[in-house]
């Protein structure tokens, strides 16, 4: 099976949340944004409990909560700890055996999408 067609506000949506993302955390002064830019990160360790993983789920929070707990003193933790985020997202969609094309998938799989067997390419 193929992944269903992209339209436009599949790239101008993440494009627009970013930009309002930015807009939002530029009001707020330092070193708050440093702070709330870290309990955000560890906050998203989370998600990914009672994913269907069993004991495997908790290798994530374990993983990177130090790294957010660095992100109360340094932005490069906080970034680290997106990145993380965005990868273990992608691992959890292979395992899960659904079909992606890109990251503007993941919210299609999040409302019950159709899980069919990954199929993607490099």
């Amino acid at each position: 099976m193929h992944a269903p067609p992209l339209h436009v506000m599949d790239y101008v949506g993440p494009v627009i949340g970013a930009a309002l993302f930015i807009l939002l955390m530029s009001l707020v002064r330092e070193p708050a944004r440093r702070t709330f830019n870290a309990i955000l990160v560890a906050g998203v360790c989370g998600v990914y409990l009672n994913s269907g993983f069993g004991v495997w789920e908790l290798l994530y929070p374990l993983i990177a909560l130090p790294v957010a707990y660095r992100g109360l003193q340094a932005y490069r933790f906080i970034g680290l700890g997106w990145l993380m985020h965005a990868c273990w997202a992608d691992c959890c969609l292979v395992l899960r055996r659904c079909a992606f094309a890109d990251r503007a998938s993941i919210p299609r799989v999040i409302e019950g999408g159709p899980h069919t067997t990954a199929t993607f390419t490099l």
